[in-house]
């Protein structure tokens, strides 16, 4: 207890030394409790052998912490100058000379910055990445590229395996009447048939036509000693092509089938009816495949943008915006939570608040299972949201609702559950936000987030603190 009390009077003392005019006025008021310890969310325990003592995985990570229900960002400035951290309202320094994982804070003055050459790598990559794409001439690369997503076209509707049975069946009739039948007929089954698609011309992507050939003919022609030409003539004539009604489900229609006798390929034109089917929706197809007109581009990004909102990026979209409001601001917008909630549960594992797939907390005994229950039954207006501003206050309720809303029950406290800790931890802060009834205005002093944008999409959150004389990131 004495010790407690003289880390108390100390801690107020450096406060009032932080910002003299503060106490002994109620605009810093804090709540020690002291020291903690706990398992480490870096190294997971595994270097809890490196301390002295028999220190076990989960006390491994040791700190001083506190609450500050209010604190001036003067005040903080200073905590944060001498190693001090914070989540949310609590602020805790870690004790690095007992603790598995030293916690370093990097400085760096904004005046005296250099870009280095990586530095200056990424950056230039990421205005590449801006950039609209430019036009490719077309390489074998590319080629074999464009018909490998022209035959996934083909194979997700059964066209090519169709096509192949078929042609199959004419060369065994081929061979069974052929004058080398005693030779053909007991190694017919060796004769694989396989159709590629070759590459489209402007035309063709015009009139929706695809072709597609094979060389078994030539094959057969060269393991038997007979003419290209004999046996492409003779087998396309025995050729019986499948009707557009029981043809790859009314995808795409045989338009007709001819022999090339000098090279004793089989060339089969197509007429694509649909522009995709069910099986490949038409954001998964390549760019050459679209009925656009123009060549071939390489635009990572605009395949990206358009999976993820299903829109065309636009020539004037093709930049990162930065939007900087108010942290409380920011937890209205549904969208920042969402991209929280998908960055905790792809980087750090943790169950993804929308899916009923991630995986559940095991149940204890009775008693257990019945608090957990009791504890996820969260009443939304029961909730403690601090010293929150005005504005946030009176929209908090509609923006979790409109998060559950659509989503089945059984998801409904876990999605609160997770928003609430989300507010605790990177959206409630110490410092004075004005009258509360409007959101603060950068630069002045208080906590925000950043919203990178491309397009229309959010793809990123940056939680930052504006102080008298710094700018501190918290999270990104």
């Amino acid at each position: 207890v004495g010790d407690f009390c003289i880390v108390y009077i100390e801690t107020c003392l450096y406060v009032q030394a932080m910002d003299p005019i503060a106490l002994p006025s109620p605009e810093n008021v804090i709540r020690p409790f002291g020291y903690s310890t706990s398992d480490c969310g870096y190294c997971k325990g595994e270097r809890a052998a490196l301390l002295p003592g028999n220190v076990s995985a989960n006390d491994c990570s040791k700190s001083w912490g506190m609450l500050a229900d209010v604190m001036t960002a003067s005040a903080y400035e200073g905590f944060l100058a001498k190693g001090w951290r914070r989540s949310g309202i609590h602020l805790y320094k870690p004790c690095n000379f007992e603790s598995c994982c030293p916690t370093l804070t990097i400085r760096l003055m904004a005046d005296r910055f250099a870009m280095t050459r990586s530095q200056a790598k990424v950056l230039k990559k990421m205005k590449n990445l801006l950039q609209p794409p430019m036009q490719k001439k077309r390489s074998r690369k590319t080629n074999q590229k464009n018909v490998s997503m022209e035959e996934q076209l083909l194979e997700s509707c059964g066209a090519l395996s169709a096509l192949s049975e078929c042609t199959q069946q004419a060369m065994v009739h081929f061979l069974t009447t052929t004058t080398h039948a005693t030779s053909a007929n007991g190694r017919s089954s060796e004769w694989s048939v396989t159709f590629k698609v070759r590459q489209q011309s402007k035309q063709e992507r015009k009139q929706k036509t695809i072709q597609v050939v094979s060389s078994i003919c030539a094959q057969v022609a060269g393991k038997l000693g007979l003419q290209r030409q004999d046996v492409v003539n003779a087998v396309v004539q025995k050729l019986i092509l499948p009707k557009t009604t029981d043809f790859s489900g009314g995808i795409v229609s045989v338009v007709a089938a001819r022999a090339h006798p000098p090279s004793g390929q089989i060339i089969i034109t197509l007429q694509l009816l649909e522009q995709a089917p069910s099986s490949m929706p038409a954001d998964h197809m390549d760019v050459s495949m679209r009925d656009d007109g123009e060549d071939d581009y390489d635009d990572k990004l605009g395949a990206w943008y358009y999976e993820a909102t299903h829109k065309a990026l636009l020539p004037s979209q093709r930049e990162l915006t930065v939007r900087t409001v108010t942290a409380y601001e920011s937890a209205l917008d549904p969208e920042a939570f969402r991209l929280y909630a998908r960055y905790q549960h792809v980087v750090h594992d943790d169950p993804d608040p929308f899916s009923k797939d991630s995986p559940n907390k095991e149940k204890g005994d009775d008693d257990d299972a019945a608090a957990a229950e009791e504890e996820e039954n969260i009443v939304i207006g029961e909730l403690d949201w601090g010293n929150a501003p005005k504005y946030f206050l009176d929209r908090v309720e509609s923006t979790m609702n409109a998060l559950i809303q659509g989503q089945d029950q059984e998801l409904h406290n876990t999605i609160l559950s997770n928003y609430y800790s989300y507010y605790q931890f990177l959206v409630e802060a110490p410092f004075p936000f004005g009258d509360g009834n409007v959101p603060l205005q950068a630069p002045a002093c208080g906590n925000y987030h950043q919203h990178y944008r491309i397009g229309e999409s959010l793809v990123a959150v940056g939680v930052v603190d504006i102080l008298p004389t710094g700018f501190s990131s918290v999270y990104l």
